[in-house]
């Protein structure tokens, strides 16, 4: 259910081509591939926190939350009339594209996507690189 979820994101959050055209550094699941010379930003990586399950007299249910977390080296304006940054433009873009989304997930329907909070990860100093995170509560009822 791990690779299914995942794809399921991916291709949901992929089929905005406006968003993903930001992230220049691309969107990948657990860890930035570990066979590149230098990291490129913006980038996001997402990853499973923890994983309940119930059962009822209706079926089988999971409950799963998911971090992303967004990167970025830049704080160059998008949009200069809202004096938006682009971390700022990217969290929103991603809080609109998540939030109550219908994920598809192969044996699973997508009954709720709820966030659970969204902060700033504290600066990585040496290289200047800002950070969000993310995390959201999916659930899926067993089909």
């Amino acid at each position: 259910m791990v690779d299914e979820l995942k794809t399921g994101i991916y291709s949901y959050v992929s089929s905005s081509p406006f968003f993903m055209n930001y992230l220049t550094g691309g969107m990948y699941g657990n860890e930035y591939p570990q066979n590149t010379t230098k990291v490129v930003y913006p980038n996001i990586i997402y990853h499973w926190i923890n994983n309940t399950n119930d059962r009822d007299s209706h079926g089988y249910f999971e409950s799963i939350n998911i971090q992303f977390n967004i990167y970025t080296d830049e704080d160059t304006e998008v949009n200069s009339k809202a004096g938006s940054d682009l971390m700022d433009f990217l969290v929103d873009q991603l809080t609109t594209l998540m939030d109550d989304a219908v994920l598809t997930v192969d044996g699973y329907g997508n009954i709720k996507t709820i966030r659970n909070f969204s902060h700033p990860i504290p600066k990585m100093n040496e290289d200047r690189v800002w950070g969000w995170a993310i995390e959201y509560q999916i659930l899926l009822e067993k089909i």
